[in-house]
């Protein structure tokens, strides 16, 4: 599945942060299976295998989280889940390709409809950040309001914000934390695809690209994008210009 550098599926998920967290934990009333949707940061760490870590949270009464603090108890682990998880991080720009949109499959009639989309996969080890122990209490916290203010930057970078978590009153914020759990994940191995049309001979592709074009919708305008983005080399492809 693997077909662009680490870097590259990096500054996916830096542009991509909302992704799904799995685990696999086996409890007597919660489904083993648990997914939740989160928004990630994504840390350079260069004492980590992959020199990545993510960090995340989720609400302290979601049965994934009960789980995972379940299955440490249980263990007696300290803080670190014993199986790795995944993180799953796709582009919400993906797409049905009709063959009709491609001239030279269907003239030799070696042709079939595909779907193009980006992803990448995220293998790791999950430190769960939940103690509410009064000796560990104010550690739990700060490593919590840490992580929202990070996050919270992050995406109000992206709309050009200006708010902090410190705008509002600290009351409301401590009440808030004391309801989530946090996640760390140290990154074993990350791999992804971007399949955009690279695999295509060049008239095909273009008539991708065109067919896109002819939609005249954001999603397809977007698709577009993806694929100049990952298009050099294409006779077609502007972006060699």
């Amino acid at each position: 599945m693997r077909n662009a550098t680490p870097a590259a599926l990096a500054t996916f998920i830096r542009a991509n942060p909302f992704g799904t967290l799995t685990t696999s934990i086996a409890h007597p009333t919660i489904d083993t299976l648990q997914s939740t949707h989160i928004v990630w940061v994504l840390d350079d760490a260069p004492s980590e295998p992959s020199g990545l870590l993510l960090r995340g949270h989720l609400a302290r009464a979601n049965p994934q989280a009960q789980a995972m603090i379940a299955s440490l108890a249980a263990h007696d682990l300290e803080g670190e889940l014993a199986d790795d998880v995944l993180v799953l991080f796709t582009s919400q720009t993906h797409s049905y390709v009709p063959p009709r949109w491609m001239p030279a499959g269907m003239a030799s009639g070696r042709v079939a409809p595909t779907w193009q989309f980006s992803a990448v996969q995220v293998y790791g080890r999950a430190r769960v950040v939940h103690s509410r122990s009064e000796e560990a209490r104010g550690e739990t916290d700060a490593w919590l309001r840490r992580m929202v203010g990070d996050l919270t930057d992050q995406e109000e970078a992206r709309t050009h914000g200006t708010w902090r978590v410190d705008n509002a009153r600290e009351g409301y914020t401590n009440a808030l934390i004391k309801g989530i759990v946090g996640v760390e994940v140290r990154v074993r191995k990350i791999e992804g695809r971007f399949k955009v049309g690279q695999d295509e001979a060049d008239g095909d592709w273009t008539g991708i690209v065109e067919g896109f074009k002819g939609r005249g919708t954001q999603l397809a305008d977007d698709m577009v994008h993806d694929m100049l983005a990952r298009g050099q080399g294409r006779p077609a492809c502007p972006l060699d210009a």
